[in-house]
């Protein structure tokens, strides 16, 4: 007789019976000792960076067919944090460990593909000066100065073009808003205002009657 479907990763336990005398016997068939053969770890599909407050990204890993991606939280032992799946999306910046798992024998890699997701911190930005500018005039300036984030810096004013220069000139009274953008991607922003100069007022306290013969008054 014939016996399929067997899982070959188990013992076999085979009963037999002689339906005329009730007798019967047991015998094993021992699971053979299959080596699992070299697998190969998972192809990392690209290692990401985000803005603080973005949404978290999903990684994903790439392996042969007849395969799947176990993830981990270490190189090796460590938490299983996410099995059977390609992509994995974390919670938090970190490395992550994407591990082979082949399906039908579940021999898995030798080693695991480092992963990472990095959250950037936001740029700031202050005034270094602000110079208000001339009754009328349009000859006020900003000087803006980036912090944290990650250098060299580039600053924006009123949604216009970027550039490295941080003064802004030839400015009139106005509230201005301006924007830097790190070296990662990442923007913060600020307002500031310059102001007009306060106007003057003049009274004239005239004391003498002005007539068409008048040359002299005293004011």
């Amino acid at each position: 007789f014939t016996i399929s479907g067997i899982d070959v990763n188990n013992d076999l336990l085979i009963t037999a019976g002689n339906s005329l005398t009730t007798c019967s016997d047991d015998f094993t068939v021992a699971a053979p000792d299959c080596p699992c053969p070299m697998v190969t770890p998972p192809a990392n599909d690209g290692d990401l960076a985000i803005c603080l407050g973005e949404n978290i990204p999903t990684l994903s890993a790439t392996v042969g067919a007849g395969a799947t991606v176990d993830w981990y939280d270490s190189a090796s032992g460590g938490t299983l944090l996410l099995a059977n799946s390609t992509t994995f999306t974390p919670v938090d910046a970190g490395t992550y460990f994407a591990e082979t798992r082949i399906l039908i024998n579940n021999c898995v890699s030798d080693s695991r593909t480092a992963i990472s997701l990095t959250i950037n911190e936001l740029p700031t930005l202050s005034v270094a000066q602000a110079i208000d500018p001339g009754c009328g005039l349009t000859n006020g300036s900003i000087t803006v100065q980036g912090f944290n984030g990650q250098s060299p810096y580039q600053y924006q004013i009123n949604n216009g073009g970027f550039q490295s220069d941080a003064i802004f000139i030839d400015l009139a009274a106005d509230t201005y808003s301006f924007t830097v953008q790190d070296n990662n991607g990442c923007v913060g922003t600020l307002d500031t205002t310059i102001f007009a100069p306060i106007g003057v007022a003049a009274i004239a306290n005239v004391m003498d009657t002005l007539t068409c013969n008048t040359e002299l008054v005293s004011i």
